[in-house]
């Protein structure tokens, strides 16, 4: 197969593949969303889960908007083999750093079992209670008056590898960072200017090692405004000149593979049709 060929097969594979992976995300959201909006007052927490990536969004009905100051900073480190992507994870630090994210109650044992099931690749990290500071205390009047008692075991998560950078081989998704920025957007007041305090700003100036390797796996990456609705304040966001990273653009599938090819194609020769290599868990790192 010429390598012109070959390029146009790359692009049109991923095309396919990430538009099957975003449908599926996104009704796997939706979903997961309505069951989060039903929420029981009469439940009493045990504990509180930090989420500052996709979470945010996930869990933003039954959530708390908050800023936590820890020795760790929010960085594209996590490889997901499953989704073939990095995703946002915790690196640990000297220094302290602001992490915004949301914290949401726990109401049993079980369900920190569920979501250490769910976390895999990535270990539980205790966080104190006097590095958290409440920005927002919910998008509602049961959130609202549930309190933060200090006895609460409060927690978050660690990727267990945290030194995988972005490459080739695993993008930036935009679909991912979409998903990210729409959560934030829910905490932002109506007029709030675009400084420090305003949630999805400080979530994009607190997230560090953005990398070149983007992908736009959008639905419709050509025209997004038909299937993600804030597709337009997010670009504008990303855009931003008075941003504190220059984040570069998220490449459409076919120019991906083309700026990429050589490496793309490394990857291919390597995992060849093996399905165990192809598509694996997160038990090891490269």
């Amino acid at each position: 197969m010429s390598d012109r060929y070959f390029i146009l097969f790359c692009g049109i594979f991923i095309s396919d593949l990430y538009w099957l992976k975003a449908t599926i995300f996104s009704f796997m959201s939706n979903l997961s969303n309505k069951m989060i909006e039903e929420i029981n007052p009469e439940q009493t927490a045990i504990a509180w889960c930090f989420g500052y990536g996709s979470l945010v969004e996930s869990y933003h009905n039954k959530a708390k908007y908050v800023e936590v100051n820890i020795n760790y900073r929010r960085v594209w480190n996590a490889w997901n083999t499953k989704a073939r992507a990095t995703f946002l994870g915790l690196e640990k630090t000297i220094e302290k750093h602001a992490v915004n994210g949301v914290i949401y109650p726990i109401y049993s044992q079980k369900e920190i079992e569920d979501l250490d099931l769910r976390e895999q690749g990535y270990s539980r990290l205790a966080i104190p209670h006097e590095d958290v500071k409440v920005l927002n205390e919910g998008l509602n009047e049961t959130m609202q008056d549930m309190k933060l008692d200090s006895s609460m075991l409060l927690f978050t998560y660690v990727p267990n590898c945290d030194g995988n950078a972005p490459e080739a081989w695993f993008p930036i998704l935009q679909s991912y960072v979409d998903l990210c920025a729409n959560g934030f957007l829910r905490f932002r007041k109506e007029e709030q200017p675009r400084d420090a305090s305003d949630p999805v700003r400080r979530f994009l100036d607190t997230t560090h090692k953005w990398s070149k390797y983007m992908l736009n796996d959008r639905v419709l990456a050509r025209r997004p405004w038909v299937s993600e609705k804030n597709q337009f304040v997010i670009d504008d966001y990303l855009d931003d000149e008075d941003d504190v990273n220059d984040i570069p653009a998220a490449l459409y599938p076919t120019d991906f593979s083309v700026r990429f090819f050589r490496e793309i194609q490394e990857g291919l020769m390597t995992c060849g049709t093996d399905r165990k290599r192809y598509v694996s868990d997160n038990s090891t790192c490269r």
